[in-house]
């Protein structure tokens, strides 16, 4: 090799294929949202493992991935996220919840549908949700901060699930 003519040389570059999760079964011991809970903090408060070098948390993130996993899971259910202000975990459990119920169900019935959702939604999450199901409807809502997810099912039949707040009367 010519010491005046110079090479670079580029290193190798290794592609890997990347195929997302399956997305998880109604089933899933991981969606049991009753018990599951999300914290903005996470990004203020130091790591335990900041706080402490020996202590090591074996908390699994849950946003590590979430856009790929979350979009793996609507896909495998078959649903289409429209419009959403909820958290991903929210978003899992009303999909769940619409599609298990669409599912179970033997003829269709929008009022059933929207029904199982909002008792769903009251139970776990409090009062004041509203749910509309259907084909063909406008809508004009005021809904609370993290609290709105407007979906289909199958693109045919579109959900709109979305909470208000509720005031004592004087």
């Amino acid at each position: 090799m010519d010491p005046t003519s110079k090479k670079r040389q580029i290193p190798a570059i290794s592609t890997t294929s990347i195929t997302p999760p399956p997305p998880p079964s109604l089933s899933d011991p991981l969606l049991n949202f009753k018990s599951l809970t999300l914290s903005n903090d996470d990004k203020t408060k130091p790591s335990e493992a900041e706080e402490d070098p020996k202590r090591v948390s074996t908390r699994r993130s849950f946003c590590g991935d979430a856009k790929i996993e979350l979009s793996s899971f609507f896909v495998g259910v078959g649903a289409r996220v429209v419009a959403v202000d909820m958290p991903p975990f929210m978003q899992i459990h009303a999909v769940s919840c619409a599609r298990k119920t669409y599912n179970d169900m033997d003829r269709m019935s929008s009022k059933t549908l929207a029904c199982a959702v909002k008792k769903e939604f009251d139970g776990v999450y409090g009062p004041a949700w509203h749910c509309i199901v259907g084909n063909s409807f406008g809508s004009f809502v005021t809904h609370s901060v993290g609290g709105f997810m407007y979906f289909s099912l199958d693109h045919k039949l579109y959900v709109l699930l979305f909470k208000t707040s509720v005031q004592k009367a004087d």
